[in-house]
Parts: structure tokens; sequence; C-alpha cells
């Protein structure tokens, strides 16, 4: 009662006895009654690897078959497919019906997703399903760049970022894509600065964009966000980025000492100096001295010449003066490697009274009653001997030592350049040294040098040897009379007369 159940074909059978040679029986044509779809079956498996989103190079097809697996022809049945195992999305034409042979063959599956092992199941109403072997998801193609790591939440004013921002390709699944040399590029998204380093970087063999050396240059408080971007990909911006100012690099003068100050005398406002960075952001950092110095003017810069910063970065000096003639100063002011700064002009005028000085003094040894041939001028000038240029002062000559009488006229009016010129002094009176004193109101007053008075022009003789009070007639007197020429004020005056 042998029989054979399984699929239509040639059959052939075996038969064997112990320690006999076995014996083959002829072909056996077995012919089968097909019975109703009871299963699918996969014919074709889809591709064993396939990247993210792409289609499959190889696309499953199922055969229906009754419940002792022989191929049922028939057309119409739908097979639906979808995902059994793994995570991601199925897409393409996901139900397809059945030839005439019971054939369903699909044509552009895709799966969309995380890498990693997916298989696929496979149905039909009343029948038993299918499951597909593994499909290896892989990356699909680049997409999009994103931030692995981002820069800091707060950097220094042109300072590099301690942490640097680390760029990934990846595909529309965010799956990393190992692929190198793609440029990747960094501008400021939002925000005003400068955005220094190396602005464009490429992608290693891990698909990894590292950047180094990037730095924001400017103003704060403020806030930024980078922007990363390839060519035709979806680009990526950071998080926010706070700035702080940076190092100290240079100083600035936030207060400028006072425009005008009297010479010695402590500036009535006093220079105050601010740490900056190379953006011009206040710099917070104590203990840094500051040192002034005149930078123009020359002079002498009295006071405490240094300060140090307190901790918002500030120099305050105290009290500085300038001691020198009147004019113009400039202060400047250094620290270290820093750039310094150079104040506004400051204005030295004169301490104390001011006085009147001679330029050109009176004849050194006039005559008596005769107008000096060298006649006196007098300049105004303040405590410093600066020259004062003041006109309509009136300086008024007199004697300061010796007898005699000061003549022509005694006074005489500055002009416009603070000079008084005088123009017709004399001295009348005995010979000897005399001097001469010019005083102006709220000046103090200036004496000449000395001047020796010396004979004027002869007006007189006088007798200085009486004749004898008696004398015979025709005997020489014994007393003979000497006479003398003299001035008109008696000054004996040496001349040869007939």
């Amino acid at each position: 009662n042998l029989s054979i159940t399984g699929a239509a074909g040639n059959q052939t059978l075996n038969f064997s006895a112990p320690a006999l040679t076995a014996a083959t029986s002829g072909t056996i044509t077995i012919t089968v009654a097909v019975g109703p779809a009871t299963q699918l079956t996969l014919t074709t498996q889809p591709s064993a690897a396939a990247a993210s989103g792409a289609v499959f190079g190889q696309q499953p097809v199922l055969q229906l078959r009754d419940a002792v697996g022989n191929a049922v022809s028939l057309g119409g049945v739908s097979v639906t497919v979808a995902i059994a195992t793994g995570n991601g999305t199925l897409s393409g034409t996901l139900t397809v019906t059945t030839n005439a042979s019971g054939v369903a063959t699909f044509t552009n599956l895709a799966i969309t997703g995380i890498i990693g092992n997916q298989t696929l199941s496979f149905s039909a109403s009343g029948l038993t399903g299918a499951t597909s072997n593994a499909v290896s998801i892989t990356a699909g193609a680049a997409t999009q760049v994103t931030i692995t790591t981002q820069p800091p939440i707060t950097v220094a004013s042109g300072v590099a970022f301690a942490q640097q921002p680390v760029l990934q390709l990846r595909d529309a699944s965010g799956n990393a894509l190992s692929l190198a040399g793609v440029g990747v590029s960094v501008v400021i998204a939002s925000g005003t600065g400068v955005l220094g380093g190396a602005t464009s970087v490429v992608t290693n063999a891990a698909g990894v964009a590292t950047f180094a050396g990037l730095s924001i240059t400017g103003t704060t408080p403020s806030s930024f966000t980078l922007g990363f971007s390839v060519p035709s990909l979806t680009g990526a911006t950071s998080n926010t980025i706070a700035l702080t100012p940076g190092a100290a690099t240079q100083l600035a003068i936030t207060i400028q000492p006072s425009a005008s100050a009297a010479s010695g005398v402590a500036f009535a406002q006093q220079p105050v100096i601010q740490l900056l960075d190379a953006a011009g952001n206040a710099v917070s950092v104590a203990g840094t001295v500051v040192t002034a110095a005149i930078a123009t003017g020359g002079g002498a810069l009295g006071g405490t010449v240094t300060a140090a910063t307190n901790a918002s970065g500030v120099a305050t000096f105290f009290n500085l003066a300038i001691t020198g003639t009147a004019g113009n100063r400039t202060l400047n002011f250094s620290s270290g490697v820093l750039i310094g700064a150079t104040s506004s002009a400051v204005t030295v005028t004169a301490s104390g009274s001011p006085q009147l000085t001679l330029t050109t003094q009176p004849s050194a040894a006039p005559a008596s009653g005769i107008v000096f041939a060298q006649q006196p001028v007098v300049q105004l000038r303040d405590a410093l001997a600066n020259a004062v240029n003041q006109a309509g002062v009136v300086v008024t000559a007199a004697i300061a030592s010796g007898a005699g009488t000061l003549g022509g006229t005694l006074t005489a009016t500055t002009n416009a350049s603070g000079v008084a010129i005088f123009t017709n002094l004399m001295i009348t009176g005995t010979i000897g040294n005399q001097a001469l004193i010019f005083s102006a109101g709220g000046y103090a007053s200036v004496t000449s040098n000395i001047v020796a008075l010396g004979a004027g022009t002869p007006t007189q003789i006088t007798m200085v040897t009486q004749p004898s009070a008696t004398a015979a007639s025709g005997v020489a007197f014994a007393l003979q009379p000497v006479l003398q020429v003299r001035d008109a004020q008696g000054n004996a005056v040496s001349v040869s007369l007939t």
C-alpha cells in the first residue's frame, strides 16, 4: 500500500536490506491535485542590506501555496507587506496582487529609519503569512549636517572657544554617514560680530567635521548663534552663545584730566582709566598697574603716578599735577604690553602771583640830566616767568636807591604782548650808584641793575681854592686860585676847558 504524497514531478524509490545490494526503481511520475491556497511563501527574499530610504536592489516575490506546499495558480489575491521587526518606515507600493501563477511581485519597497536589522511580514486575507530574512539597514544619502558637539554657551570676545563645535553628516533618518572630504562652513547666524578661526573644514572618513580655533569678536553683552552649512544639505544652527569681554589688550581714558590746571596744583578732575579688550569691551580685572607720564610738552608730573585697577578694571588717579612753564601738555597712560592711551590737552597755567621783568635794562652809566641812551623795557610775566600777553597795564618807574630825581615820562602802558617800553627816562642828581624800580598793580615789582650816574653837561665853574686874602703889589699870590668845571647839579665834570 505504498503511496507518495508531495509536489507533482518525477520520483524514484530505493529498496535496501542489510548486507544486500540495494535496488532503485524506475521513474514514477507523481501527479497531484492542488488544493486551495493556504499560505504565502517567499520565493525571492528582499535585499539582505539596503540603505535607508533607498529602494531595495532585490525586491521580494511571494507565491501562493496549498497546505502541502504546492504552488497555487490563482490571480487577484492581495498581498500586503509591513515591517515585522525593527524601527523604521516602509515605503513604496505596500500591496500587490498575484498574477495568474499566484505570484505577487513587489517593485519599489524601501525602509527609511535608523540603521539596524529589520524583517518584513507579508500577509493575505485567510492565508498564513510569511516573514523575510533580516534586512540590514545602512545609512542613506546625506541630507543634513547636525551638531554633535555644541560651542560653549558663554565665550570671551576674541578668545578661541574652549569647546569647538563638531558636525556629523547624516541621512534623512539621522543616521551618521561615513563620508570623507565634504566641506562644512560656519557663519554667524544671528548677532553682530566677527567670526575668527578656520570657518571651513572637511569631514573625515566617519563623516565628522571638527572645527578648531573658532572665536567671536564683538561688543558685550550680546548673544550669537552659529550657522553650519553644506551645499545642497540641510544645515544646522548652534545653541545661543553669550559673549563676555575678552582678555585686556588696551587702555582707555573714561575721564580725561582737567582741560586746564595751574602749575604744581593737583588737577581738579583726575583721570580715570578702563581696561578694554580688542573689541573695546570693558574688562573687569583687578590689580593691573597703570602708569601716568607726560607725553608731550615737558615739565614734571607730580603726585602718585601709578594706580591699580579695581574689580571693574578701573584705575583712578587722585593727585596728579604738572609743574612747568605755561602751555599745553598731554599725558600718556601705560601698562606692560597693553596698548596705551594719550589724554587730551591739559593747558598748564601759572600758579601764585604774576610779576614784572626787565627785558631791557636802563643804561648802565648815564649822565646826570641826560635821557638814557638805553631805555628800560618791562614784560608782564606769570609766576613761572611765562610772558603774559595783556595790553593796557600801566607800569610806573621810580628811583629805588640812590639820591636823585627821575625825569621823563615815568609811566608806560603795555601793548598786546604785555610789553611796556619807556622812552625818555633820565636821572638828575649827584654822581653815584642808583637803581630804578618798576611796578604795576597786581604784579610783583622789579628793580633794575645798578645805574652808575655820571656828571652831566658842564654848565658852570666853581672856585675850589680862593686866592690869598692879602697880597703885596706885584708879588705872586701865596695862595693861587683853583677852579672846577661842574654840571648844573654841581657834579665835577672831567673836561678840559680853555
